[in-house]
């Protein structure tokens, strides 16, 4: 059964209080962070299709934290900056990819940004890498299509509420709480540390027009 990796925005979730913070310490393969009142989810899971996978991740945190409710996935966009540094090759390497210099049919961006700048979704990148030079991120992620029916299934079980993601006017670093099977929650002089599981990272958050953009 293929695993699939999904980044999914959550609103509901407050990383302050004590019992939803411990709450996602149980959750498996799940990495967090905030941003903006919004907390941003990336789970693995083994699941026969995307939207399976969805339905098991929201399924889980909502049962750990009743007031969840997912709005959408996140598309992850990445520049060439980021491609090269998540690949371990140079940017020009990926420039030369992006305008069919060496090898072909690299994925068309999902927009531009800033002066000129072109962003791709993560999951196009990856599967790109994949198919033609045989690296890359090896969990499978939603396609397009997938990634659209799954955010209308989250707009039905929602209601049909409108939510409007708010977008950042300025660059800004948010805290990262990563969880994963092996959890711990540190504790100095008896108040919770500022991350459990794994390790704390700073993550840059940057304008795109889709909202947020993080690269680590």
């Amino acid at each position: 059964m293929p695993a699939f990796r999904l980044n999914i925005i959550f609103s509901g979730i407050d990383f302050d209080d004590d019992i939803t913070f411990e709450a996602l310490a149980t959750l498996p393969n799940m990495v967090w962070r905030g941003q903006g009142g919004l907390a941003f989810a990336t789970a693995t899971v083994n699941a026969a299709s995307a939207l399976q996978a969805a339905d098991i991740a929201t399924e889980q945190v909502i049962a750990s934290v009743p007031a969840a409710r997912p709005l959408r996935l996140d598309e992850d966009l990445v520049a060439v900056p980021d491609i090269a540094g998540r690949v371990g090759v140079s940017r020009e390497a990926v420039r030369n990819w992006a305008n069919g210099t060496r090898h072909a049919n690299f994925p068309i961006p999902r927009g531009v940004v800033g002066d000129g700048i072109k962003v791709w979704a993560w999951s196009d990148v990856n599967r790109w890498l994949r198919e033609n030079l045989s690296f890359g991120d090896t969990e499978d992620f939603p396609t397009e299509h997938d990634a659209a029916l799954i955010n209308l299934h989250f707009s039905d079980a929602s209601g049909h509420r409108s939510r409007v993601l708010p977008a950042p006017a300025i660059w800004s670093v948010a805290e990262t709480i990563s969880v994963s099977t092996d959890m711990r929650v540190l504790r100095s002089g008896g108040r919770r540390g500022p991350w459990i599981g794994t390790r704390p990272a700073r993550v840059q958050l940057t304008p795109t027009d889709g909202g947020v953009h993080a690269a680590a």
